[in-house]
């Protein structure tokens, strides 16, 4: 069977590169043929690839943008398919169209807007595929009653897991420096949450923590605590003044074990410097025993996206607490049957709906867990084998051939 992919440069801006990069890891040179948008052969089947680094429906100007003007556009490209691709199609021409994310989930309405969009265009929502980091996805298109077709891609895991078990030469020990790890970059309302956690319950000499971004942190601002904290004002003022006073004496903004190179245009970090380079390559987490994971996502609907913060502690033998939104463990234990060591850790925080509920059952369990660090020690050493199972298991993620499986189904559904 011969694949006939067509990509415009125009279309997905710098990620058109990731989808001649893909196509290459997926399919033989034999396999495949490169189209511009000037096709001229009506008996062949199309596939209309767009790439995106960043939010799919974030990147859409037409049918989003006329029900939300004030929808933001993605800077690194923005999906319309060209008007002479759209007429091609009306006018007979087999043509599927495949949108993809190998880094974001995108937002939990996704499958609503696609489907929108597709309806804009009068195109078949059956000749649309769309492909993200969302677990959710699936439910997401019956909820809707959507016809498009719908992955969930495991193209970012499976890049960390090869980048790690390659370039990691690191053996398991149980004497460690802290009780805790909790890193954390960019400032979100439950990374600030856990931070200031951490300061107002004094125990900053057990954790390994850091929160890098916060320059960013919004110091008149007291009601930024309200998706992990209840609706009480005094509360919320309570720990805005202590994240304050935090911030300004630098506590542990930085942790002493991370060393970054930043990015020449813009002096921030960046994700392949501050994680590839560092974090992995040096081994940042043999210092701790439970690495408290600060998710991407929090507090929306509809959304499970699992990405290498998840993952890492596993392939560095530590304990998890994921501070993610809900079923997100139980998620990652249906997929790859992770240990999550529920003998010594209680994550029935995982299944808490409510988001300010969930945050304060993970900080009792982290208090808790302060009161027998001598028994999660002794854990550590007669548990060994337990740990590098779950370090196999994560090495193992790039070998899965399910995403390779998905593009090689790619067809047009007549």
């Amino acid at each position: 069977m011969k694949y006939n992919f067509i990509i415009d440069e125009n279309v997905s801006g710098e990620a058109w590169e990731d989808s001649l990069e893909l196509i290459d890891s997926f399919f033989d040179k034999e396999e495949i043929q490169i189209h511009d948008c000037n096709i001229t052969n009506k008996e062949l089947s199309y596939i209309f690839v767009i790439g995106v680094r960043g939010y799919p429906s974030h990147c859409l100007n037409s049918v989003t943008k006329q029900k939300n003007p004030d929808w933001p556009t993605n800077k690194n490209g923005q999906i319309e398919i060209p008007k002479s691709i759209i007429d091609k199609y009306h006018s007979g021409f087999k043509i599927s169209f495949f949108i993809f994310s190998t880094d974001e989930c995108d937002n939990p309405d996704t499958v609503e807007i696609f489907s929108d969009y597709m309806d804009y265009l009068n195109i078949n929502q059956k000749h649309l595929y769309l492909s993200t980091g969302n677990e959710l996805l699936s439910k997401n298109k019956k909820e809707y009653n959507s016809e498009i077709n719908v992955n969930t891609n495991k193209i970012l895991l499976s890049k960390i897991s090869n980048v790690i078990d390659s370039n990691t030469d690191y053996t398991f020990t149980d004497s460690r420096d802290k009780l805790f790890q909790c890193y954390n970059n960019m400032l979100k309302s439950h990374r600030l949450g856990i931070y200031t956690f951490f300061n107002k319950e004094n125990l900053i000499d057990t954790v390994d923590l850091s929160l890098l971004e916060h320059q960013s942190f919004d110091w008149n601002n007291e009601y930024m605590f309200l998706d992990v904290l209840d609706n009480k004002f005094e509360t919320t003022k309570e720990w805005h003044e202590i994240a304050s006073k935090s911030i300004k004496n630098k506590i542990s903004l930085k942790s002493e074990f991370e060393i970054h190179n930043t990015n020449n245009k813009t002096g921030k970090q960046t994700y392949s410097t501050a994680l590839h380079e560092v974090a992995m390559k040096q081994n940042l987490f043999k210092h701790t025993y439970i690495n408290i994971v600060t998710e991407s996502k929090w507090n929306e609907k509809n959304t499970i996206h699992i990405t290498e913060k998840s993952i890492v502690p596993f392939f560095f033998h530590q304990i998890p607490i994921i501070i993610a939104p809900p079923n997100h463990i139980q998620t990652m234990k249906n997929i790859w049957g992770l240990d999550f060591f529920d003998d010594i850790i209680n994550h029935d925080y995982d299944s808490i709906q409510n988001h300010q509920l969930r945050f304060k059952a993970i900080t009792e369990e982290i208090l808790r867990l302060t009161e027998i660090e001598n028994k999660i020690i002794d854990f550590f050493k007669n548990n060994k084998d337990r740990f590098e199972k779950n370090k196999k298991i994560i090495a193992n993620i790039k070998n899965s051939n399910k995403d390779k499986i998905f593009w090689k189904s790619l067809t047009h559904i007549e």
